[in-house]
Formats: C-alpha cells, sequence, structure tokens
C-alpha cells in the first residue's frame, strides 16, 4: 500500500514557472511529479494562470513577493498606495527613514483617510509586510548605508534579465526627468527661476544611442516655436511643466518604443528592449508600460537603490553644466546690451536649441560610465576615441562669467549656487500629505 503523499504548497513563484513550462508544452504528468502534486493542482494552476500573471506583474517591484503562497489582498490597500507614494518623496529628496518614522507616519495617514475609524494596527509585524510588500529592503537612506546586499540583487536582477531576453548593451536603456531654470540670471543670491521647464533624457548602456530630449513646458504651443517647421526636441506640455503619468505613458510608446526600434534596426538587432527607470510618482506601473509582444518592457529600480540610476551617475549634472556653458557663450555674443537684457531676451525656442546642443555634446565614454555601478565591465572591444570629456572647469564658466556686463563681483559660492540651482527639482511634482490622500478617496 502507497504512502499518502505529503501535501505541498506551492508558492507564487512556483506556480508561475509551472505555467511558463506548460506555454513550453512540458506535459502535467511531468510537472506533477517534479513539484510532488497531483495533476488536479496542475490543471487549477493552468485554469488561474491569467490572475497569477496579472498579480506577478502588479507585484514585480518587490523581489521577496513570489515567495508569497496565496494572492490575498491586503487589508487598507489605499492607506499603504499613500504611505508608498510619501516614502518615494522622501527617499528623492534623501530625508533620513526608520521604522519608527514608517509607523508613525502609516499612523498619522490613517487618520487622515479614515478618520481613525479603521481597524489599522501599525505594528511591527506589519511593518516588516509592508516593506516585503513593495520592495523596501533598507530604510535608510542610500548615502547613509552602502546597502550591498540590495545592490546586488538589482544588479543580479538586471542579468537575470538580460540573460533571459537575450539582450546586449545596445537593447538595455535608462530615462529620467530633472527640472531645469533655463532662463536662471548668475547673479549673487541666486533663487530657481520660474521660467522653469522638465527634461527627459534617455540612451541605451552602450552609449550608441541617444533619444531625442523630450521637453516639458507650460504652454501649448508657445509663440516662440511658431516660425519653426520641427524643434530640436520633443516638446510637450503640463501647466506647471511637471512630467506626469499620462505624459510619460505616451513617451513610452510614441516615442521610445519607435524611435528604439528603429535604432535597432539599423544595427541589424531585434528591436526588443529593457527600459531601466526609477519609481517616481510620474512613473506608471508596469503594466502600462510595456508593448502587447512584450519585446519592450520596464525594470524599476527599488526605492532604496536609487544611486545605482545610470542618469544620476553624471549624465544629467553633465547635460545642465554644459547648457550653461552654452547659455554665457550665447548671452556673450549679444553685443551691445547688458547682461540682464541678453537673457531676458532669450525665447523657449532659443533654450531648447541649446538644450539639444549640449546633450550632444555628452559624450560616449560619460554615457557608458554611468553604467559602471548597475551594469560594469562593458567597455570591451569598443573605440571610444578620445573618450574622456570632463565637463567644463568651474574656471572657464568663472571667465565667462567675469565678462558679462554689470556682473563683475560673483564669488565660487554664488557662481556654485547657480550652476546647481536646480539640482534638486526632480522634473514632477511633490504632493502634500493631503494632496496624497486626495488621491486615493473614491471619486464622486
Amino acid at each position: 500500500m502507497s504512502g499518502r503523499r505529503k501535501r505541498v504548497v506551492l508558492s507564487i513563484d512556483d506556480k508561475l514557472k509551472i505555467v511558463e513550462e506548460l506555454k513550453r508544452g512540458t506535459k502535467a504528468n511531468t510537472l506533477a511529479q517534479e513539484y510532488g502534486v497531483g495533476n488536479s493542482t496542475i490543471s487549477d494552476i493552468k485554469k488561474s494562470a491569467p490572475q497569477l500573471e496579472a498579480f506577478a506583474f502588479k507585484m514585480k517591484r518587490t523581489p521577496f513577493s513570489r515567495k508569497r503562497k496565496v494572492m490575498r489582498a491586503v487589508e487598507d490597500q489605499a492607506l499603504e498606495r499613500v504611505l508608498y507614494r510619501w516614502f518615494l518623496q522622501q527617499r528623492l529628496l534623501g530625508a533620513p527613514m526608520s521604522g519608527p518614522i514608517i509607523i508613525e507616519k502609516a499612523k498619522e495617514l490613517n487618520g487622515k483617510l479614515n478618520g481613525g475609524h479603521s481597524k489599522f494596527k501599525a505594528s511591527n509585524r506589519w511593518l516588516c509586510n509592508f516593506k516585503e510588500r513593495y520592495g523596501i529592503r533598507c530604510l535608510r537612506v542610500a548615502r547613509e548605508t552602502s546597502s550591498i546586499e540590495a545592490g546586488d540583487w538589482v544588479k543580479q536582477s538586471l542579468q537575470n534579465l538580460v540573460e533571459q531576453k537575450g539582450l546586449v548593451r545596445e537593447q538595455v536603456y535608462n530615462c529620467d526627468e530633472t527640472g531645469l531654470s533655463w532662463r536662471c540670471l548668475p547673479w549673487a543670491g541666486t533663487t530657481a527661476s520660474e521660467d522653469r521647464v522638465t527634461l527627459l533624457a534617455c540612451t541605451n548602456a552602450s552609449g550608441m544611442h541617444k533619444l531625442n530630449l523630450t521637453l516639458v513646458g507650460k504652454a501649448m504651443n508657445p509663440s516662440c516655436f511658431k516660425h519653426f517647421a520641427s524643434l530640436p526636441v520633443q516638446y510637450v506640455w503640463e501647466e506647471n511643466a511637471w512630467m506626469t503619468c499620462d505624459l510619460f505613458k505616451d513617451w513610452f510608446f510614441n516615442e521610445f518604443v519607435p524611435s528604439v526600434s528603429r535604432h535597432l534596426l539599423e544595427r541589424g538587432l531585434e528591436p526588443k528592449a529593457l527600459l531601466v527607470l526609477d519609481v517616481a510618482p510620474c512613473h506608471p506601473d508596469e503594466t502600462y508600460l510595456q508593448t502587447e509582444d512584450e519585446n519592450f518592457t520596464c525594470l524599476f529600480l527599488p526605492a532604496d537603490n536609487l544611486l545605482l540610476q545610470p542618469m544620476g551617475q553624471g549624465i544629467l549634472a553633465c547635460l545642465k553644466l554644459r547648457f550653461r556653458l552654452l547659455l554665457l557663450q550665447k548671452t556673450l555674443s549679444r553685443e551691445g546690451c547688458s547682461a540682464a537684457d541678453a537673457f531676458n531676451g532669450l525665447t523657449l525656442a532659443d533654450a531648447a536649441g541649446l538644450m539639444e546642443e549640449a546633450w550632444q555634446q555628452v559624450s560616449i565614454s560619460t554615457l557608458r560610465n554611468a553604467w559602471n555601478e548597475l551594469w560594469p565591465g562593458g567597455d570591451e572591444g569598443l573605440d571610444l576615441g578620445s573618450a574622456e570629456d570632463e565637463p567644463p572647469p568651474t574656471a572657464e564658466i568663472s571667465s565667462l562669467l567675469s565678462q558679462l556686463s554689470g556682473v563683475q563681483q560673483l564669488n565660487p559660492e554664488d557662481i556654485f549656487k547657480w550652476l546647481n540651482v536646480d539640482s534638486n527639482d526632480h522634473g514632477f511634482e511633490l504632493f502634500t500629505d493631503e494632496e496624497l490622500v486626495d488621491s486615493a478617496m473614491p471619486q464622486s
């Protein structure tokens, strides 16, 4: 008499692997024996494949989520979504974070969202589950800890996807947004200008493909554009010049996918790519950022590993520095007027041309070196030409500033402040607690 089979409870990850094997044609009997379950269990998993895959997409940002064994809905989902958006904002701002801070904030937001009437308990056990659900591996900000284990996980996840999809560096991209105060005057006491826009920059890991910059302005049809048949940048608008989820989704399908497809076909490669990006509030869920054939997908960097983002490793800083150097050169070329008049005479069309010129001046070596933390060892066999492109030295910029009419007394601190006036402008709107709570409220 055969012994009774031991009850086996499969994880979400195991179930997803079974779904993939079934798609490849593996027989149910074979899988049942491999996983130690009955044929009926395999049949049930096959029937629930759509729900399993949808759940996996929703939880893709959480490295531990597939270890779960059930797809049970979490209580207080609205509260956790609001708390996570708050957490992301604080992470981007570099605010210190700890378990007690998260717990106290959860209690505060619960009071605003539910009036304190829910059964929600902000316990240490809830905190552990919350961190697991949202892939938060370390609560301290990245610059306060090496986060070696979490960083290694991110790098391994990228490598796994690259191998799974059969990608090369030419097919792996990164993008990010940044605010730019394009008509900010370099006077002492400089503050961010109202004439700000948002730039979206994107390039691949080989450094061989820069997409056109996308510029988010405030006006639907700026009058300064009317004399141009085409613009050097892709222009879109939002009333406060912020990047939004809708604008980003439109960029992904109408700019990223077509542009990357053309480039890869020209290089003799299959038109498929992986876009690496951060979990900013202006980036939609990955379920909305993939093509139907899944040839174009995304990998989100966990909130505690944003410093691995290539765009943040000097690419955007170099772009802005070169823009301001070009801005000074253009100002000096306008003879017979003061620096203030020259700056005030600049139009957004002028600035857009300088932005594109600055973008083209960012070298291949700068783009490739920015991937060293996330994907090291990519320079083998590639001729980078004269290679290293150092950003314009402060001394050169100081010299140009000294030539501006009416600008003679700027000290190094003033110059540094001007060059970095928008360094903390992430290109998307930061929400107050009230706005975050309102976004979670059911619409009437």
